[in-house]
């Protein structure tokens, strides 16, 4: 065992070099170090930051009341009011604030839950489902003990996620939109009372909700954009808990092995806007300082040149964008100068958007979706419209995030490839390559199935990331990367595609099966004079390749009804017929199938399956029209 430990950390040091491997070291043995002391001050509630403390340290000469009304007038001045401008334009808040004012939440796939008192602790969802089940977490444990406990099968286990996305307190910023256009003290009072319940069942460093640096980071925006409402209702007790998220947060980045994520972008976002609302702490300027430059890091890092987010989803993708816009508003507030390349790289992060999203309709699944968010609305149609640049053509190759689109205004549609280096995180990432998605009119036919869950079900997990729920060919029972129980790891081997612009024609190729001796060709090709999609896919060898048997998947969207007439596939909306499908080289039936259309929620569909004996070097072919 501590051979295999010293092979493992030579492996490491290997990989990250010796500069990075001592870094790494030096901050796991100060943690160590500071582990036990910190823990003991937690438990016996002596951890938080009080007043006077803060005071003392920052030689703040104001009183606490001073400090406060400082902060109610610097709030308009350093907070962008344009990332709330949604809010306003949303007719449905009020009645959405009157929800949350009566405690009622319906989050990550729980239907409307009413609580008599806010469970911040407690996987809801799955309480709702069993109430039998062990759904809650310790509140009282030491957040860096803490485990995450994965579920082994299909039964579900409790899910960390709930109780995080409860505390992100997205619903902070509703009700004080509602109260920005009503004045109804109800409203005041609802935040001040779920505010004041969130610190006192939440005491620092202590239970699930400090457990990840990402959520503190996200809580803390979401605070201070509830502030930006209620600044003049005088609460209080917000000062000292939001200087606990400021200390908590430089104090726990998560860095992991030198790769950077959404989690770290988060944690980096969320201290930025922090540092604005203490901005005159002392010491806090060269904070500041640090944070903007390493969340440039970070941009040129973590975003392609061609605008696409390197953790190879499209949901995240979102995420990310909308962290950048909101230190790209926070900076514009601000006078605060960024590089001219900034805005430009922005520009496509929304052109990526816009390119992935059929006229009137969504934004396509690729990859990991966890319906994440930073603010209440995320990202609206109306900013993406605003941002992304025009363009007349009507094909476009990410070859760096690994996807082609077609997109006219009647057709939508893009195709996996496999692109991928080592630096990039691989735990987003699905087994897709070869997989098509498909829209008409805005209408979805052939989806992604989603995400579902994390770790409250391998099974669940593995199921919605195979290749068999994608809409590709594959081995039967043999997945291109093998699945484990490493849940957020994909084994990925690398590769980098360079694409020629062909009219209206995507291909793909891929040697994921050369284990086997295989490689897959998919090539798709849109006449639109014909109006009809030609899908042609071969697997080729050089040698001979017996004993396997060659899967077809296409998974249909949940409005999707498939019937068959004359060996056709016909597919209806609203009783309406709109596509077909047909092929003379295969014969597909339908099967149940799942799709997800948000993290916890998963709704039954239909999909069309095919197999035949492996053949090489033949064409299939599949005609949609």
């Amino acid at each position: 065992m501590q051979f295999s430990k010293l092979i493992h950390y030579a492996k490491k040091v290997v990989q990250l070099g010796p500069v990075e491997s001592w870094r790494v070291f030096q901050n796991r043995l100060l943690k160590k170090k500071s582990y036990q002391k910190l823990k003991s001050l937690a438990l016996s509630g002596r951890v938080h930051h009080r007043w006077e403390q803060i005071a003392h340290k920052h030689n703040i000469k104001q009183s606490f009341i001073e400090f406060f009304k400082t902060r109610s007038k610097k709030i308009v001045i350093f907070f962008p009011e344009k990332i709330l401008e949604p809010l306003a334009k949303d007719t449905s808040i009020q009645k959405k604030a009157d929800e949350f004012v009566g405690k009622c939440f319906d989050l990550l796939g729980s239907g409307p839950v009413q609580f008599q008192t806010i469970l911040w602790h407690t996987d809801f969802r799955l309480h709702k489902q069993n109430k039998s089940a062990d759904c809650s977490f310790d509140q009282n444990v030491f957040y860096q003990d803490m485990q995450i406990q994965s579920g082994p099968g299909d039964t579900f286990v409790k899910d960390i996620k709930l109780p995080w996305e409860l505390s992100r307190c997205y619903h902070f910023a509703v009700l004080g939109q509602a109260y920005a256009q009503t004045k109804d003290k109800k409203y005041a009072d609802a935040f001040a009372c779920h505010l004041s319940d969130w610190i006192e069942k939440n005491p620092y460093l202590l239970g699930p909700n400090w457990v990840c640096p990402m959520e503190v980071g996200i809580r803390a925006i979401n605070w201070l954009a509830g502030f930006y409402y209620f600044k003049n209702t005088e609460p209080f007790f917000l000062i000292c808990s939001l200087y606990d998220h400021f200390v908590y947060l430089e104090n726990n980045w998560e860095i992991y092995d030198s790769r950077t994520s959404n989690h770290y972008l988060s944690d980096l976002v969320g201290y930025f806007f922090l540092c604005f609302f203490f901005d005159d702490l002392s010491g806090i300027e060269e904070k500041k300082r640090w944070c903007f430059h390493e969340i440039l890091k970070e941009f040129e890092k973590q975003v392609f040149d061609e605008g696409t987010d390197y953790e190879g989803s499209t949901a995240y993708h979102r995420l990310v964008t909308e962290l950048f816009y909101l230190f790209f508003e926070l900076c514009k507030k601000n006078n605060l100068p960024l590089p001219q390349t900034f805005e430009k790289k922005l520009s496509r992060m929304f052109g990526f958007i816009d390119w992935c999203t059929p006229h009137g309709g969504n934004l396509i699944e690729i990859g990991d979706d966890d319906s994440g968010r930073i603010l209440y609305h995320g990202v609206t149609s109306e900013v993406v419209a605003k941002f992304a640049p025009q363009e007349n053509k009507k094909i476009k190759h990410f070859t760096e995030f690994g996807l082609s689109v077609i997109k006219t205004k009647t057709w939508h549609v893009a195709l996996r490839h496999h692109a991928y280096n080592k630096r990039q995180p691989s735990g987003h990432f699905h087994n897709d390559v070869g997989s098509v998605t498909l829209s008409v009119d805005g209408i979805p036919i052939f989806v992604d199935p989603g995400s579902f869950v994390y770790t409250p079900s391998a099974v669940w997990r593995n199921r919605f990331r195979s290749a068999a729920v994608h809409n590709s060919f594959y081995l039967k029972g043999i997945e291109p990367v093998p699945l484990n129980d490493q849940l957020f790891f994909l084994h990925l081997p690398e590769k980098k595609i360079n694409l020629d612009q062909e009219n209206f024609v995507l291909n793909v190729q891929h040697n994921l099966y050369k284990r086997f001796g295989l490689h897959a060709q998919r090539s798709v090709a849109l006449d639109e004079q014909k109006n009809m999609l030609t899908i042609s896919d071969a697997w080729c060898s050089e040698k001979e390749v017996v004993g396997f048997t060659s899967c077809w998947n296409f998974t249909l969207s949940s409005d999707i009804d498939p019937i068959i007439q004359d060996g056709v596939w016909k597919f209806f909306y609203k009783q309406k017929h709109i596509l077909s499908m047909q092929s003379d080289d295969l014969v597909f039936d339908c099967y149940d199938s799942w799709v997800s259309l948000g993290y916890g929620t998963k709704v039954p569909t239909k999909c069309l399956r095919a197999k035949v004996p492996i053949e090489l070097n033949q064409r299939f072919l599949i005609k949609i029209f």
